[in-house]
């Protein structure tokens, strides 16, 4: 299982999926693989500087100069800003850096519902069972996600790569 709160997919250049094993694979992905394959310096041939500013809306809180109630116990934006830049600068044929920042704000409402349901006695069986109980649960929560990296890669040889790459979240 991945966790992709952890995953600062701005730091991704691509993404590869392999349904079938390939000679060049590991024998322990026998159903396939995604491999995320991070930006590098070399794949630009001059200096890029590429920059987004957003706001993440609900629908259900769409004021957007408005608190309204939780999460938590004092009132909250539920619409909320945020941006992410890439720099990507190929200082020679041999080395480059790559720099990426992200700040990311979301709110969600989270209706979480679980029905209940009897199969037996009262007239109930499996084949025709009955609504014993149905649970409507509002659960808001608000991620909020910052992330910086540094990547220097250097080119010893024609074909080969080496990487260093620092990350704070």
């Amino acid at each position: 299982a991945v966790d992709f709160y952890t995953v600062s997919i701005n730091n991704i250049s691509r993404v590869e999926v392999t349904k079938v094993p390939t000679p060049d694979s590991p024998a322990d992905s026998l159903g396939g693989a995604v491999n995320m394959i991070s930006k590098s310096a070399f794949e630009n041939s001059r200096r890029e500087f590429r920059y987004r500013a957003y706001v993440s809306m609900n629908n259900e809180d769409r004021d957007v100069f408005g608190r309204t109630p939780g999460p938590g116990d004092k009132p909250t934006y539920k619409v909320l800003p945020g941006f992410d830049f890439n720099y990507i600068v190929p200082a020679s044929s041999t080395f480059g850096l790559v720099i990426n920042g992200l700040s990311s704000n979301q709110f969600n409402e989270q209706h979480r519902s679980a029905p209940t349901w009897r199969f037996v006695g009262a007239g109930a069986s499996v084949t025709a069972p009955y609504l014993r109980n149905y649970t409507l649960q509002d659960g808001p929560k608000r991620v909020e996600r910052e992330s910086l990296s540094v990547k220097a890669d250097w080119k010893p040889a024609p074909g080969h790569v080496i990487s260093a790459t620092g990350t704070i979240t």
